[in-house]
């Protein structure tokens, strides 16, 4: 793949991680690879972030204090189906992978992961994302 966004330039990218370097990392990465992103610390900013920017994807790490990944996931999707979610953590875990797929996450990333990983996985996403639209 070539880094060209399958959803075009304008596919806004939601990545929430606890851990701010990684949020930060992310976030960088893919703003260089032409998506435009917004970063939170926690899923309540989360949330927040979602009622005032249009995002197509969101990256969610598992683990975050307050409230987890999964929880954040369900309340992604209740407020916008149409958001594609990938679960990102350093838990290899295949429970909490199904509960991820099940609660609708398109994909589940294990920390540490290679960029081109998660920019291959988020283009898919999107490029499904459009599909179903």
């Amino acid at each position: 793949m070539d880094g060209e966004p399958l959803e075009g330039r304008d596919a806004r990218i939601l990545v929430v991680d606890d851990e701010t370097m990684v949020a930060t990392i992310l976030a960088r990465y893919l703003s260089q690879m032409g998506y435009s992103c917004v970063t939170a610390q926690d899923g309540y900013e989360a949330l927040e972030k979602l009622q005032t920017h249009t995002c197509a994807l969101a990256l969610c790490d598992i683990r975050m204090p307050g409230m987890d990944g999964i929880e954040l996931l369900k309340r992604i999707k209740e407020y916008d189906d149409e958001v594609a979610v990938i679960m990102v953590t350093a838990v290899d875990n295949r429970e909490v992978a199904v509960q991820a797929m099940q609660a609708g996450a398109y994909d589940y990333v294990i920390k540490p992961f290679h960029l081109e990983e998660v920019l291959i996985s988020a283009q898919r996403a999107l490029d499904n994302r459009r599909l179903l639209i």
